[in-house]
């Protein structure tokens, strides 16, 4: 049995006006941002770099300042300055502290890392999900290894920074990047501003893994039709027949609802 292709169903917003209406404002799309790639140690084996150092030897602590860099397996930590606890192998960092590792990349005022446990927690929270371009702010934020990361007070966008045309807030969000999930509670989608969908629970992808759910929100503007929102909700049905609903709400004309059944059997495939 074949396999449809996966729609795209990271969630982010195309902004453009109307299709009927050739006359409408055309609005700048949120687009991904590429990040540069980053070498990190192997065998467990953490280097640091600095422009200062002092070592307490007999708490063995080990204090450096001045462009701090720890390296450490997939991770890499920058901040202005970091205490090092040799005997439990925990860091303190404060002022432009930077935690970076494969999908993930966490900044923050302050941060506190276990380098055994693989956990850190840093506060106030900035992040950055680079594998799909996402990005958001948070009261703070915990990566807790094996590819998992959770916020408090989040929100999330694929836009570029300084443009938030469209935002999901919300109360907690975590993120398990093994599985290609993100769930948040209390959430809220945001359009300029505006709420326009709001629920106790949400799950999205945060890859390109097949799965049941909303994807991609378009909206635009136009003089013939008003404010124009559509939000297409996807169903996995099986590996080889899928669907979508389009539900659509067109301010100057209505509600509408469109369907999409896609289907593959051997060499035979068709839309409906």
């Amino acid at each position: 049995m074949n396999a449809l292709r996966a729609p795209l169903l990271v969630i982010a917003a195309t902004l453009s006006a109307s299709m009927s209406d050739a006359q409408a404002e055309a609005l700048t799309a949120c687009t991904a941002r590429p990040v540069s790639e980053i070498q990190y140690t192997t065998g467990g084996i953490t280097e640091i770099s600095a422009d200062s150092g002092h070592a307490d030897l007999a708490n063995e602590r080990l204090t450096f300042t001045g462009e701090v860099e720890v390296l450490q397996n997939a991770r890499r930590v920058t901040a202005d300055q970091i205490v090092y606890n040799q005997r439990s192998d925990i860091i303190d960092a404060t002022g432009s502290v930077t935690l970076a590792q494969p999908g993930l990349i966490l900044m923050g005022d302050e941060g506190h890392l276990e380098l055994g446990k693989d956990y850190a927690r840093l506060k106030p929270l900035r992040y950055e999900l680079p594998e799909i371009g996402g990005r958001g702010e948070g009261s703070k934020g915990e990566s807790l290894g094996d590819g998992k990361f959770e916020a408090r007070h989040v929100n999330f966008t694929t836009c570029e920074p300084g443009d938030d045309s469209w935002y999901l807030s919300a109360n907690e969000l975590k993120v398990d990047r093994n599985k290609g999930l993100a769930t948040a509670r209390n959430a809220k989608l945001r359009f300029k501003g505006v709420p326009v969908l709001a629920t106790p629970w949400l799950q999205f992808p945060i890859d390109d893994r097949r799965m049941t759910g909303f994807l991609i929100p378009e909206a635009g503007y136009s003089s013939r039709n008003g404010f124009d929102l559509r939000l297409p909700y996807y169903l996995n049905l099986a590996p080889n027949y899928d669907a979508t609903l389009y539900p659509r709400f067109i301010e100057k004309r209505g509600l509408l609802l469109g369907t999409e059944f896609r289907y593959l059997f051997g060499d035979h495939r068709g839309t409906i």
